[in-house]
């Protein structure tokens, strides 16, 4: 991408696709940003000229943003407008149209915007950023470069929280958490991250074995909420990992609930490696039948249960 910015050869248009939270429309921002940019430094905006401030505030004749994450679709209408401001001379080098969700443009839409693509009316660069590119018309892809986005690791992930200032055993925790999702990393580590819900979840992990039926009814009761339940079942499956990646390894680098060790280290000693692998199994397929709609306390209740049972 850079090169193709420092010899001003820069596609018509790009799709960025790739998983939640990796980077997709942060990336299409400094593109985004770099485009307009009247007096670039090889491939980063100056920040200083007229184009970098307009841009920063958000006021920037030829930025045109096409849809948000709230859209259910984007229609027709949407691409109409943007054809209306495309047909003016933009006030800088190019105008520069940003779309996203891209995979909910209507078919009408899509097919307008495919016309939009093959003739622009005058300079222009599209970057569409999309989670599901397969639901994106083939037609409309074609005249796409295509810029492939991954999960991240969770080395990853702490380095990129480590320049972003965040410090301390809870950074690790966060990225384990977050499953390759930056965004959700920093959300989980600047406060969404709750230590007392971990707390009770650890709790419930530690007596698990001794929970009676009217108890494991009132906590499925507790967690009859689908995104409850979700964030529960992950911060078990987390412990139980620790438990197993210590009585298999000992080794304090792969412990995500680090600062817990002394906890960890007691625990594991009441499990054997096959026991642990078959409640995280138990706890996988948990997650899975919720991910396919089951019924949150029922899918509680049933693994309770389980874990009771051992």
């Amino acid at each position: 991408m850079s090169g193709a910015l420092e010899s001003n050869r820069v596609a018509q248009a790009y799709l960025f696709y790739g998983p939640e939270g990796v980077g997709k429309s942060k990336m299409a921002e400094v593109l985004m940003r770099r485009l307009v940019c009247r007096a670039p430094e090889l491939d980063e905006p100056c920040g200083a000229c007229p184009d970098c401030r307009m841009f920063e505030a958000g006021t920037h004749p030829d930025v045109h943003r096409v849809g948000n994450p709230d859209d259910k679709s984007l229609g027709i209408d949407a691409v109409r407008r943007l054809q209306g401001v495309l047909s003016y001379t933009p006030y800088g080098r190019t105008h520069v149209t940003y779309v996203a969700p891209a995979d909910r443009l209507t078919l009408q839409a899509a097919n307008a915007f495919l016309k939009t693509l093959e003739e622009p009316p005058g300079r222009a660069v599209f970057i569409l950023v999309s989670a599901y590119p397969e639901r994106i018309p083939p037609t409309v892809l074609s005249r796409c470069v295509r810029i492939p986005f991954r999960h991240l690791s969770s080395e990853e992930i702490i380095g990129s929280l480590g320049t972003m200032g965040y410090m301390g055993p809870e950074v690790r925790t966060a990225a384990a958490f977050a499953e390759g999702n930056l965004a959700k990393a920093v959300e989980l580590v600047s406060g969404a991250w709750s230590p007392q819900v971990r707390d009770e979840v650890i709790s419930l992990a530690k007596r698990a074995r001794s929970l009676g039926t009217v108890e494991v009814a009132a906590l499925a009761q507790e967690m009859a909420s689908r995104a409850v339940l979700e964030e529960r079942l992950r911060m078990l499956a987390a412990w139980y990992r620790d438990l197993l990646m210590w009585l298999e390894t000992a080794d304090e680098v792969l412990v995500v609930n680090a600062d817990r060790l002394s906890e960890i280290r007691s625990a594991a000693q009441g499990y054997s490696a096959r026991e642990l692998v078959q409640i995280i199994t138990r706890i996988e397929n948990a997650l899975q039948r919720l991910e396919g709609n089951g019924n949150p306390r029922l899918i509680a209740e049933v693994l309770l249960l389980g874990l009771a049972a051992r």
